[in-house]
């Protein structure tokens, strides 16, 4: 096999510096507001070092720890590309974590994350073949004494996706690449796992698969570093490869998914994999019959664990006797397709297993297991009900759940089964800015599109509007006449629906100005029949609901692939308006006669005004091709913009926003694709220190402070007690009492958040 110098020696060299740029530790800098039900992680780890702290990772960007065995977790590293998933988490004896990195065009690839300084150590980048369309790493084994040396098994598609695999060996960090294996070349057989002998680098095992062609399956094995093949077990598929944690010259392996043909079984090897005897397990018949993931117990090395798709196999003897648990086909709830365990170093009995669908946890070696509950999900809606942070809204597995803060009660509604696969597209929620409690959705399916409201924060649903193969836009109600809204669907056009009476809705077409997509309905508070509509790159008014249209998109400057996508009131002008735009933000401070661009950007999609105090805005950039998930604002009215760094959202992906403000700051929410709702407060103070009114509910004292600070209330209990910095992240929690000590902090401005009986407050104070 030839060795080559990589071409992308230099951006990979370039790419780990923008990366360890880039690394990102989060104390506590975002709030997880999803409840711990529907949530997922992968590859929960226990530290072998420390008593129960835990990593994981997210369907998403993020690396987790949890210090008290999972009743808590916080953000370790952020991968700064939101589109990627991380996967495949190991724990290294250098006390390092590797994983892949995959979903990026030219930095896919296996990381070596560093826990003492808290940074990505190392990557490795494996070559591009010349044919690959879309390339991705499959598996990968790094050399616990050296991590310069590693085996990656890359799989890519050319571009009719046809599928191919290679494997590649390096010895330097991957600065030099080896080719060391081309399904091409051994009957189109593509690997299924590789590894390194734990105590021989240049000792490499293939456990191969199924190919296109009639041969498969076989254990490769190189002392060579790959330059020569011996082939053992021919004909028999294998995923895991198992050593013994003392002796590598045990081995475990087990039989991967294959037809018919090929009997399930677990083999064992004590010669280093040159020869092997199946044991003896009783395997029940299901529908894949493969084994995933097989562990030893690190504090008892006689307790192995076999995780299979339907069944966990348990030796307490070195695997002469074994014991079967076996567990309904396809039973999320349950367990179905472990695919990774980990034992808890400092208690024998307990181990996280990673499912498809949800993480376990045993307290009795894997003879039982309960779902882990997590906040961490993928959401695509968060909305907060009218005038209040006390109840949230989000979307999860295409229902709803409400939380209310006020009763700490957490209900869900329309939850789709997590092992049901659809086509269609996720059903979408409104959340009505007028009427408290009240939430649209709209659900196209192979029987119908259906607009339907729910009065009872998504309790129940009532019909609206029935139809075929549509999408809404944009929902408005009319806020004289609330049971009125103006929807906005992509191909049917707009429609007024009147359903004060829910048996009789009065369905109203209204003619619009121009064909086209309606992307924005604004009806003005202050004026009755007073409408504004955005259609492709124009803003419409209209007088007179609707019958007659004037445009209003002087100044605006938008080109003919740009769109309007939110229109608000300035609150105490009501002359002044701001538009958020696909290419930036733009302002009117007489109705819309004439526009000011006052922010340059791309996919601003939300912005509203702080009905608290004057001049205050916020806007949010969603996720998508050309943009990541970005929070922005304005204490001066949009003359200026400020944004939030990404690393304090921790480069989320994200396409929906909502907002609280207070006095002198902004509550943010976001849904995002693996972290559930995430909220960060943003400072938007412009004073050096805040004027507390005398008749204030909450009253902080004295502002500044050199440590103490004394908290009274007005017939109100105190609950909680959080302080966040500057840019909103979290610094610590308080015991509830009346008063809190600043001892341990920098002096500079904080933000006290105080959850009471009345309410959540948030006071901005001086350490000095």
């Amino acid at each position: 096999m030839g060795k080559f110098k990589t071409t992308l020696f230099m951006k990979k060299i370039i790419s780990l510096l923008m990366l360890m740029a880039l690394t990102f530790k989060s104390y506590g800098q975002i709030h997880f507001k999803g409840a711990d039900e529907y949530g997922r992680l992968y590859n929960i780890t226990f530290d072998p070092t420390t008593e129960n702290k835990l990593y994981a990772l997210t369907i998403g960007n993020h690396l987790m720890t949890s210090n008290d065995k999972g009743q808590s977790w916080e953000v370790l590293y952020t991968f700064p590309n939101s589109i990627v998933m991380l996967k495949n988490l190991k724990y290294r004896a250098d006390h390092s974590l590797s994983f892949i990195v995959d979903g990026t065009e030219d930095v896919d690839g296996v990381y070596i994350y560093d826990l003492i300084s808290e940074s990505i150590q190392q990557q490795f980048i494996a070559p591009t073949p010349s044919n690959s369309y879309r390339d991705w790493i499959s598996s990968y084994s790094i050399y616990e004494a050296d991590p310069n040396i590693a085996l990656v098994h890359q799989s890519f598609m050319d571009q009719s996706f046809n599928a191919f695999a290679k494997v590649y060996y390096t010895s330097d960090g991957g600065g030099t690449w080896q080719e060391v294996y081309y399904n091409i070349n051994y009957d189109g057989i593509h690997p299924n796992n590789v590894a390194i002998a734990p105590n021989q680098a240049n000792k490499l095992y293939i456990a191969r698969g199924v190919g296109p062609n009639s041969p498969k399956g076989g254990l490769f094995i190189s002392d060579d570093s790959g330059t020569n093949w011996s082939e053992k077990m021919a004909d028999i598929t294998f995923n895991p490869i198992t050593f013994h944690p003392i002796d590598p010259n045990i081995m475990y392996m087990g039989t991967a998914i294959d037809d018919e043909s090929q009997s399930e079984a677990l083999y064992k090897s004590i010669d280093a994999g040159e020869t092997w005897v199946e044991i003896n397990i009783d395997w029940t018949t299901a529908t894949l019959d493969c084994i995933n993931y097989i562990l030893f117990n690190p504090t008892n090395l006689n307790n192995i664990l076999v995780l299979e798709e339907n069944e966990i196999s348990i030796s307490q003897d070195a695997g002469n006797t074994w014991t079967n648990y076996v567990y309904p086909e396809n039973d999320p709830e349950t367990y179905t397709y472990g695919f990774y365990g980990s034992f808890n170093p400092f208690d024998s009995n307990e181990v996280f297993i990673t499912a498809d669908y949800y993480p376990m946890f045993s307290e009795d070696g894997g003879e039982s297991l309960n779902i882990v509950p997590l906040p961490f999900h993928r959401n695509t809606t968060v909305g907060l009900a009218p005038q209040t942070d006390a109840h949230l809204y989000y979307s999860v597995q295409d229902g709803i759940v409400h939380r209310d803060f006020n009763t700490n009660q957490t209900s869900s509604y329309y939850i789709t089964p997590i092992d049901v696969f659809s086509i269609s597209n996720p059903t979408r929620y409104f959340v009505d800015p007028i009427t408290f409690g009240r939430i649209y959705s709209f659900s196209d399916t192979f029987m119908g599109a259906f607009l339907e409201v729910s009065n009872d924060h998504g309790a129940s649903r009532e019909l609206i509007y029935q139809t075929f193969f549509d999408d809404v836009k944009a929902i408005s109600p009319i806020p004289s006449t609330p049971d009125v809204i103006w929807v906005s669907m992509r191909d049917a056009g707009l429609f007024s629906f009147d359903f004060s009476d829910i048996n009789q809705v009065v369905e109203t077409p209204i003619q619009t100005p121009e064909n086209g997509m309606i992307s924005e309905i604004f009806f003005n508070p202050s004026q009755t029949n007073e409408v504004w509509i955005a259609i492709n790159n124009k803003i419409y008014k209209s007088n007179d609901e609707g019958a007659v249209w004037e445009v209003i998109d002087n100044g605006l400057t938008l080109g003919s692939n740009d769109a309007v996508l939110d229109i608000v009131q300035n609150p105490n002008d009501t002359e002044q308006y701001i538009a958020a735009c696909s290419n930036g933000i733009y302002k009117t401070a007489d109705a819309g006669e004439s526009w000011e661009k006052i922010y340059t950007g791309s996919n601003i999609q939300k912005v509203a005004y702080s009905p608290i105090t004057p001049g205050h805005l916020v806007a949010s950039i969603y996720s998508s091709d050309i943009t990541e998930a970005q929070i922005i604002y304005s204490t001066n009215n949009g003359e200026e913009w400020h944004s939030v760094p990404l690393e304090n959202i921790v480069h989320s992906l994200s396409f929906s926003m909502d907002y609280f403000f207070y006095e002198d700051s902004v509550s943010v929410y976001l849904a995002t694709n693996d972290l559930g709702v995430i909220n960060v407060i943003v400072d938007l103070s412009v004073m050096d220190t805040p004027e507390i009114s005398p008749d204030s509910n909450i009253t902080v004292y004295p502002n500044p402070t050199a440590d103490i600070v004394y908290l009274k209330t007005n017939n109100a209990t105190i609950q909680s007690i959080e302080l966040f910095d500057s840019l909103g992240r979290r610094i610590m929690e308080f015991p509830v009492g009346d008063r809190i000590s600043l001892t341990t902090t920098a002096p500079g401005a904080y933000f006290l958040k105080l959850a009471t009986s009345q309410g959540i407050y948030i006071k901005r104070i001086i350490k000095e």
